[in-house]
């Protein structure tokens, strides 16, 4: 399975399913309602497609299900933007029993870029600090990760912590970086996740100093719902900052499947 939406991509070859074709499903608000998603295991049907017409499937739960058409047409290339594991110059794995506290400290970072909620991963020293900065402020904060290994170069990069803390919680704990410029690849197994980077907007060298971050007593409470709606998603206009010409092309042509899934 694969899924993007141009700015991150998450693929797993782990999924089995009997599909002889290739399925491409539109991103729904449906399938982002919490009522949906814990109601129950989620069941897939697809019909046989009449002639010029596309296939017709199902998604349902024990009380919902969601009836709709596939995409027509060639799923992008989206293996041409996986940036290759032997290129990674650093790597950081973050341990099982750290993971919440990192995820909770994401969460407490200041917050200047409403935008693209820009946060920054610095290896210096085989430590790994958590960078964020307050609006209007020069300086960034500086935080000290408990619980993650790191091997290789020093490096800073920024990325979007909505993205960063999605990939944590999908459990994909092993972090390859090449540079700051360059895709980053969040694995566990047969899962993973490629992330954009976000062009640093200043030197992190005026950071206040760095402050280790201690276990949560408490667990970050989950975001609220959507409620359901008809109007259709609109389109996302985010825009790709700080990779190579050739990246971005990459990632601009996977984008052409905005919010798809692909089965």
């Amino acid at each position: 399975m694969v899924a993007t939406d141009g700015q991150h991509l998450f693929s797993s070859n782990s999924f089995k399913l009997p599909l002889k074709d290739s399925l491409f499903i539109p991103a729904h608000r449906f399938l982002g309602l919490k009522e949906f998603n814990t109601d129950g295991d989620w069941t897939l049907r697809a019909a046989k497609p009449e002639r010029n017409e596309p296939t017709r499937f199902e998604i349902a739960t024990n009380h919902w299900r969601l009836i709709a058409r596939s995409l027509e047409g060639q799923y992008p290339k989206w293996r041409a933007v996986l940036p290759d594991p032997a290129n990674a110059s650093t790597t950081i794995e973050i341990e099982p029993g750290a993971l919440e506290s990192v995820l909770l400290m994401i969460a407490r970072m200041p917050d200047h870029d409403p935008r693209h909620h820009a946060i920054g991963l610095e290896i210096a020293g085989n430590k790994l600090n958590l960078l964020g900065k307050s609006p209007g402020a020069d300086k960034w904060t500086r935080i000290e990760l408990a619980g993650c290994k790191t091997n290789g170069s020093d490096v800073t990069v920024q990325l979007n912590r909505q993205h960063l803390a999605k990939a944590l919680r999908f459990g994909l704990t092993r972090i390859e970086i090449i540079d700051e410029m360059t895709p980053l690849r969040f694995s566990n197994g047969g899962r993973q996740m490629i992330v954009m980077p976000i062009r640093p907007t200043s030197p992190t060298s005026t950071s206040v100093p760095s402050a280790s971050a201690s276990a949560p007593s408490t667990s970050t409470p989950p975001p609220k719902a959507e409620q359901p709606e008809k109007k259709t998603m609109p389109e996302n206009t985010n825009t790709i900052h700080g990779a190579s010409r050739s990246t971005k092309v990459a990632f601009h042509q996977v984008n052409e499947a905005l919010g798809v899934f692909h089965f």
